[in-house]
């Protein structure tokens, strides 16, 4: 029947008509409603719709802060939260917009659209306003009851360069051009925009013409005590701002979409933006502050306390130094073959000698294309050795694919394998010096068994992996061997691994996490189990072999691994199942625990940027969601959940991830420009450190556990492997 703004008008005619006794009344003389009925009939309609779909052009999607409720269930009743700014804040808010010829209205509807941006993490954000609707054009409508009010979209576009107070000044500007078009309702303006429902939350300013100073006196004996209301909407959330000596934010909400202590967190969150609005309006948006200090800290600190002892070496120190702790300890299992460690280091530091001979040194660039094999083990580790850094080449890649790598690589020497040789391109052997690690080992035999003397510095390469390229030019990622004695001491420390474990190497050569699968062992006095091709491709034999080598720690793809639990239901106990390069689903998860016995299952994330993981979670076995979460920053690394402006979002709110730390790959082989695109200054380390982009999106959860959310691009991955569609066109 009516609206608040009509309210006091109709208190006031009531209290009017008990003033002069109740019969004869005689009132000042109203503008009928049909008048106004008849306003609205005579607007420009499509004029109107026009300059809506105007002011929503460019909007991809509408703007949803509430989880969608579960089909079928009714709607909950609304709780509330009052929060009162203090006298001083209110004060000077009000100071602030008549400085500014800006509205109270417009610095609150500003500040939570800014509040929205940061909690979405969009710079594009579009939210309910409900207007008085009583049009200045028709005499006598602020003395009218009855129902005028209109919800309309109100959107923000929000730079983060942008200043606060230009904001705010386009905000009041383009209010101001849409003030004739306010009739509109809003289903047209949906329908008009056509993104379906545009907002779910709602802001309403109560700003009503109330003389309290009349309503307070006596009428004919009669005196108003006091009033109450009682309202509510249907929106999961509306903010109610109830101006005074000290300004109300009343939030209703829906219980069963929002809890208490998240509400309350929103709106001390709205209260910082307001504060800081009135401190330093010139500030670019994007470094605003919506987190407390001790919030701040907690993300970026407390969630990032991986600090672990690791002594700054290189990883033939590290294997040197198991090889003459276990010298008799076997390193090497493949079919009916097995290396000693002491076995290993001999064959490794002859070949090292030999490549050195052959001019390699510390950032050298080695080609590594051999199968799946003790050779593969001992070319690694003797390219090491002799101070090289090792450029893996899986024999089944095209042609062209391995052409390209080793030319530009610069690898002036290929190691490969006789039968190899015609898979190989012409390129590959004609432009550099070639080893056979089987027909030329009777010569590199010949070479002292001791390790040969290289100039060797952490800082050093150690690799040289390819991924794929957005450019349509694939990328080699150089990995500095600190990093990698970081990753296979700490993670073989976090892990448990001794001299009783037995890992598969399972992974082509060109996949990170087969350097895991080697290194890792080495330095921790377990075995290397390798499991050749023709196996890996056949499930039954994949089980058979991990029962008869005992192998006790399994690290595949989540997609690998879900393809050979068919032929699980007979296999001995695993003891540890580690998967990463692609999304576990919690469905996966599922099927695993009634397939497979199991002890330990770990869940690990890591572009090859930061050196193979950089985040794991351990399984609990009560994972909720679709997805299985990637877990806490492993040792030594640093993880942040980032906004457009390098800012952190709060737990809960989708980012783009970042890595740092001292597993950091040291940029892209011979592409400055992309390394300095992709690795950036770190904001929120040390002076001089470096953070990689990831280009994946991700959430803190409360629990300070990460969540994967897709990419930020239209990179896509397929087994775990990166695929551009740049390269692919």
């Amino acid at each position: 029947l009516m609206d608040g703004w009509s309210a006091p008008v109709l208190v006031s005619e009531v209290l009017a008509a008990y003033g002069q006794g109740g019969s004869a009344v005689s009132l000042p003389k109203v503008t009928p409603y049909r008048d106004y009925l008849a306003f609205i009939a005579s607007q420009d309609s499509a004029a109107g719709l026009a300059a809506w779909r105007e002011a929503l052009a460019g909007l991809e999607e509408g703007t949803r802060l509430a989880p969608r409720p579960v089909q079928g269930e009714a709607a909950v009743a609304p709780e509330q939260v009052v929060l009162s700014l203090d006298t001083q804040l209110s004060q000077s808010l009000s100071r602030f917009g008549r400085e500014h010829a800006l509205t109270l209205n417009t610095v609150l509807q500003t500040a939570y659209g800014l509040l929205l941006s940061r909690q979405l993490n969009r710079d594009d954000v579009v939210f309910g306003v409900t207007v008085a609707g009583r049009p200045a054009e028709l005499p006598g409508a602020d003395r009218m009851v009855g129902l005028f009010i209109n919800t309309l979209p109100l959107r923000l576009t929000l730079p983060p360069q942008l200043p606060l107070i230009d904001l705010l000044k386009r905000t009041q500007d383009r209010q101001s051009a849409l003030l004739t078009h306010q009739h509109v309702g809003l289903a047209a303006i949906q329908q008009a925009a056509s993104l379906g429902e545009l907002f779910d939350t709602l802001v309403v300013f109560e700003n009503y013409p109330v003389d309290r100073a009349t309503l307070g006196q006596r009428s004919n004996g009669l005196k108003l005590g006091r009033v109450e209301g009682r309202d509510a909407t249907h929106y999961p959330l509306a903010l109610i701002v109830q101006p005074g000596e000290q300004l109300q934010l009343r939030f209703d909400y829906r219980p069963d979409l929002f809890d208490r202590s998240t509400i309350e967190q929103l709106g001390q969150r709205l209260i910082r933006l307001l504060e800081a609005a009135v401190s330093d309006a010139s500030r670019p948006i994007g470094s605003l502050a919506i987190l407390d200090a001790h919030e701040r800290s907690t993300i970026l600190e407390g969630w990032n306390a991986t600090a672990q002892p690791v002594a700054a070496t290189t990883l033939p120190a590290l294997f040197a130094a198991q090889a003459q702790r276990t010298p008799d300890a076997t390193a090497v299992v493949f079919e009916e073959r097995t290396l000693t460690y002491a076995a290993l280091d001999a064959h490794a530091n002859q070949l090292a000698q030999h490549l050195q001979g052959q001019g390699v040194g510390p950032e050298t660039v080695v080609g590594l294309c051999v199968e799946r094999s003790p050779e593969m083990v001992v070319a690694l580790l003797g390219i090491l050795k002799a101070g090289g850094a090792y450029l893996p080449l899986d024999p089944n890649y095209p042609r062209e694919r391995l052409a390209f790598m080793l030319s530009d690589a610069n690898a002036p020497v290929l190691i490969t394998q006789q039968a190899l040789l015609e898979r190989l391109p012409e390129l590959a052997t004609s432009d550099r010096h070639v080893v056979r690690l089987d027909a030329d080992w009777p010569l590199i035999a010949r070479k002292p068994a001791t390790a040969p003397a290289a100039a060797l510095d952490p800082r050093h390469p150690a690799y040289v992996i390819y991924t794929s390229g957005s450019t349509g030019t694939p990328k080699g990622v150089t990995v500095e061997h600190a990093s990698l004695a970081n990753k296979a001491v700490t993670l073989g420390r976090q892990f448990g691994i001794g001299t009783d474990h037995r890992i598969a190497l399972l992974s082509s050569c060109a996949f990170d996490p087969s350097i895991e699968q080697i290194t890792m062992p080495l330095v921790c006095g377990a075995t290397i189990v390798i499991v050749d091709d023709i196996t890996r491709e056949t499930p039954q034999l994949i089980w058979d072999q991990l029962v008869r080598n005992s192998v006790n720690l399994l690290n595949c793809t989540p997609s690998f691994f879900g393809s050979i639990i068919p032929d699980a239901s007979q296999i001995a106990p695993l003891d540890h199942l580690v998967l990463g390069g692609e999304i576990l689903t919690t469905e996966l998860q599922r099927e695993i625990s009634r397939a497979v016995k199991v002890s330990r299952i770990t869940n690990l994330y890591g572009p090859t940027e930061t050196t193979i993981d950089a985040i794991g979670h351990a399984l609990t076995g009560d994972e909720t969601g679709a997805h299985v979460p990637i877990g806490r920053p492993l040792p030594n690394y640093r993880v942040y959940v980032l906004d457009s402006h390098l800012e952190p979002v709060p737990a809960g709110v989708i980012g783009e991830l970042y890595v740092s730390g001292l597993g950091l790959a040291r940029g892209y082989l011979n592409r400055a420009g992309l390394t300095s695109e992709r690795f950036v200054a770190d904001p929120h380390g040390v002076a001089g450190s470096r953070m990689y982009r990831t280009g994946d999106l991700a959430r803190w959860r409360s629990d300070s556990v990460l969540e994967f959310l897709g990419r930020a691009d239209e990179q896509v991955k397929l087994r775990g492997f990166r695929i551009e569609p740049g390269e692919i066109e």
